[in-house]
């Protein structure tokens, strides 16, 4: 049957129908159209056997309509075809089955009506997709709006949607939307309706610089989720800002629903959904504040200054540091926080300031710092000079600190006048305990008794073992004390007399035997740089017979080796007196061996007055008939020293120039109150009244001693 529209029915219909019949009727629509079946009667015989199927297993008409089929029979509404069958395409086949056992009355059979018209794609693409229980993700369909047309159907889509490639889906037209406003609302496409398949939006948000979003979501979240992935594999919302990125999906909405400041002035947002299931998606909020620097600022050992009252610093924001006293900035002092969310500059920190090594008190002569290796010379810390064994501060300050300005300040105590420290050799100190009378004779010294003790020899080379040779005291680590006509030269014509040159000219320290030490290699020989004589000394009268020697490298104290004090107050000075006792010493002609001795000799000599010792001298000249300078005269720069019965407490030839040392009995210290100048002859040395000369150091020749020792 090809017509639009018409009927058919059993044989012999309206009378029964025959037995055995088999018939077929196939309805053929154009395409696109579709065939309506309605019977406006009929009447089948009965039958339901449950061996054989059920019901209708005689006779029955049976609809075959596309894939499916169904038989009628009977004329109870519940097997008989109700209302009107609609084809599933453009055919439709009808068979009708009669057998031989119809009883009377006889069944009439059916009249069948079909007509044509145009398929209602849209209304059963909706059919199927609200009855679908299986596979519903897969079955197509507008999802928007359907349009039917004669043969055909097409998609359409509302505005602000576009028509998917698949041409069934709308899709939202959501792509590439940038907002530079500062503040507003991005929802999901339709929210709270239920958002779009196959659906790729995306939002980037750009504030101006200096600011930054503030975002909250509303509590109605709803993505499809996958109750075994975490990662979202379906529809999903990532937020990217600021160096994260996070994916959203499920029912809880980002940040808990709760504003929350993003700092950054730049937010995307990417919204993905898949062809399955469509929910309500979001809604999010969005307004500017500042941006906030959020590197966290410390600082140790110091202040931060910050002018705003908030806990927290934002554009523009200037915050300033300061150090503890004793601490130094290292960086910028003052940053700024700048528009995209970071600082000026880096955090600065507060470290301790150092004053490096202490390299001027490191530099002070014969001294160290006691805390040399422990020391860090940052600030507060202490550095103490202390002076090299056999040395004493004489001036300056010892405790130095590392100060704010990282320089190293004095602390004052005591008579410290915050100048550098000074050592000097501490003077006057010996070991033995006990004299014995003598020097041209007397005992022997123990070895580094007098540690002050100089041997002095003229000759080209060194020499110690020499005999042209004199004795000295050691005052300080440059100079040497002696008398004025041991460096007397008196082959010089221009000047006559004049002072012998310092290199041939040899000091030797820490001498007590002088054939011994030098077998043994343990003396210290110096050069001597200048060689400076008192200038009042008179050669002929023997008056202000003094001179310095100053060696041209320091010496280093020891044990062995260290000065003599020099009298400074006037106590030291008036120790010096008729009656009063001295040591003498020296490497000088012993009386029993008419030679110069090799080991250091000492011994006591009282001083007698002027008078009685050019008196003695006179006496001694006349019975000896010595030759006597009648000019001769013990001025107030010499005294005499000696016994007046005679003793080996006499110097001799070889001891001119070795100090006269008296002893401050509080201290136990040794004076040089004298130098060896002259005697009567070394043929009487130890006689009878034969008493020793001597320079004397008052207060006048002392001060042109420390004045050349200050140059």
């Amino acid at each position: 049957l090809r017509n639009s529209f018409g009927q058919f029915e059993t044989p012999n219909f309206p009378l029964p129908y025959s037995n055995d019949l088999n018939i077929t009727w196939k309805i053929i629509a154009p395409e696109g159209f579709q065939v309506l079946l309605y019977f406006s009667h009929f009447d089948i015989e009965d039958s339901y056997d449950p061996d054989l199927g059920g019901y209708c297993v005689y006779d029955y008409m049976r609809i075959r309509n596309g894939n499916t089929e169904k038989k009628y029979c009977g004329r109870r509404r519940r097997t008989a075809p109700k209302d009107y069958t609609q084809s599933k395409d453009n055919t439709m086949f009808v068979d009708f089955v009669s057998e031989y056992s119809n009883e009377d009355p006889r069944p009439i059979g059916f009249r069948a009506h079909y007509v044509v018209e145009g398929t209602d794609e849209c209304q059963e693409m909706e059919y199927t997709a609200r009855n679908t229980m299986q596979d519903w993700d897969e079955v197509i369909y507008c999802n928007h709006h359907c349009v039917n047309v004669p043969g055909s159907y097409y998609c359409t889509c509302r505005p602000g949607f576009q028509l998917h490639t698949n041409q069934h889906t709308c899709t939202a037209i959501c792509q590439n939307q940038e907002l530079t406003e500062a503040s507003g609302i991005i929802s999901s496409p339709d929210f709270p309706s239920p958002y779009s398949k196959l659906t790729d939006c995306d939002w980037t948000i750009q504030v101006q610089q200096g600011l930054s979003l503030n975002v909250s979501f509303d509590s109605r979240f709803e993505i499809e989720d996958h109750p075994n992935y975490t990662h979202c594999p379906y529809d999903n919302l990532k937020l990217t800002y600021g160096g994260h990125e996070t994916t959203y999906c499920g029912n809880v909405p980002p940040f808990a629903g709760r504003w929350t400041a993003l700092n950054t002035q730049t937010l995307k947002l990417n919204f993905h959904t898949d062809y399955a299931v469509e929910e309500a998606g979001f809604t999010m909020r969005y307004e500017s504040i500042k941006i906030r620097c959020l590197e966290e600022i410390v600082l140790d050992h110091g202040v931060i200054h910050h002018g705003g009252s908030e806990s927290f610093y934002e554009f523009e924001d200037q915050v300033m540091f300061t150090c503890d006293t004793g601490y130094e900035v290292i960086g910028e002092a003052l940053i700024t926080c700048l528009g995209d969310g970071t600082w000026s500059h880096s955090i600065p920190r507060c470290t301790i300031k150092s004053c490096g090594r202490p390299t001027e008190l490191e530099s002070i002569p014969d001294s160290r710092i006691m805390e040399g290796d422990a020391l860090q010379y940052t600030y507060g810390e202490i550095a103490t000079v202390q002076c090299d064994p056999w040395y004493e501060m004489v001036s300056g300050t010892s405790i130095w600190e590392c100060s704010d300005n990282k320089t190293w300040i004095p602390l004052l105590s005591g008579r410290s006048n915050g100048n550098l420290p000074q050592c000097e050799p501490r003077c006057g100190e010996k070991h033995s305990r006990y004299i014995s009378e003598h020097v041209s004779g007397g005992t022997v010294a123990e070895r580094n008794e007098w540690p002050w003790m100089t041997f002095i020899n003229f000759a080209y080379r060194p020499n110690v073992v020499g005999s042209s040779s004199c004795g000295g005291a050691l005052l300080n680590s440059r100079f040497v004390l002696t008398a004025a006509h041991c460096v007397t030269d008196h082959k010089t014509s221009f000047p006559p007399n004049g002072e012998r040159y310092p290199n041939n000219t040899h000091v030797w320290l820490a001498v007590h035997n002088r054939k011994e030490d030098l077998k043994g290699n343990t003396l210290a020989s110096y050069s001597v740089k200048n060689v400076t004589r008192h200038p009042n000394y008179n050669i002929r009268l023997k008056d202000s017979d003094v001179a310095l020697l100053e060696l041209s490298e320091p010496v280093k104290m020891s044990d062995a080796v260290h000065p003599i004090c020099l009298p400074d107050t006037k106590l030291d000075f008036e120790r010096l007196r008729a009656g009063s006792s001295g040591v003498i010493a020296g490497w000088g002609k012993s009386y029993f061996l008419n030679r110069t001795s090799y080991v250091l000799r000492k011994g006591m000599a009282s001083v007698v007055s002027n008078q009685d010792c050019i008196a003695a001298y006179r006496e001694r000249s006349r019975s000896q008939k010595m030759f006597l300078d009648p000019r001769l005269e013990i001025t107030e720069n010499m005294f005499c020293a000696g016994a007046e019965f005679g003793s080996s407490s006499s110097t001799c030839q070889g001891d001119s120039g070795g100090p006269f040392m008296v002893m401050d009995p509080a201290t136990n210290h040794y004076y040089v109150n004298g130098v060896v100048s002259f005697g009567l002859a070394s043929s009487v040395c130890g006689k009878l009244e034969s008493y020793s000369g001597f320079t004397k150091l008052n207060p006048s020749i002392v001060s042109w001693i420390k004045q050349q020792m200050r140059k």
